[in-house]
């Protein structure tokens, strides 16, 4: 495998592969958000990381952007094409899957 430059990524996306998220299908997000930055021509300037918990269990399967502090979730192939198309390409938060925005909005609801 070869090792990826770095200093091109622009956005990191932390993609949750712990069991509650597995079994809400993050393996089969995961694949499908990797294809689609691919496809997209992104995969230079994004980097993805498949991780194991990351706390949210009920609010599975999450996605989180950084450097831009945005945790989505729900995230099953349609809010991935969202995800891809809207906030990667455009700049665009997807509000319907929003669960945190560092930023501005703080969403999360116990």
């Amino acid at each position: 495998m070869a090792t990826k430059d770095l200093t091109k990524v622009k956005k990191h996306l932390i993609l949750c592969n712990g069991e509650p998220c597995t079994l809400k299908g993050a393996n089969n997000t995961i694949e499908y958000i990797r294809k689609s930055i691919k496809k997209c021509g992104l995969h230079d300037e994004v980097h993805t990381t498949r991780t194991l918990c990351n706390g949210r269990c009920d609010d599975g399967a999450i996605v989180i952007v950084y450097p831009d502090g945005i945790w989505y979730k729900n995230v099953d192939e349609t809010a991935a094409d969202k995800i891809v198309k809207r906030h990667l390409m455009k700049g665009e938060i997807v509000k319907e899957n929003l669960l945190y925005n560092h930023n501005k909005e703080h969403i999360i609801k116990d």
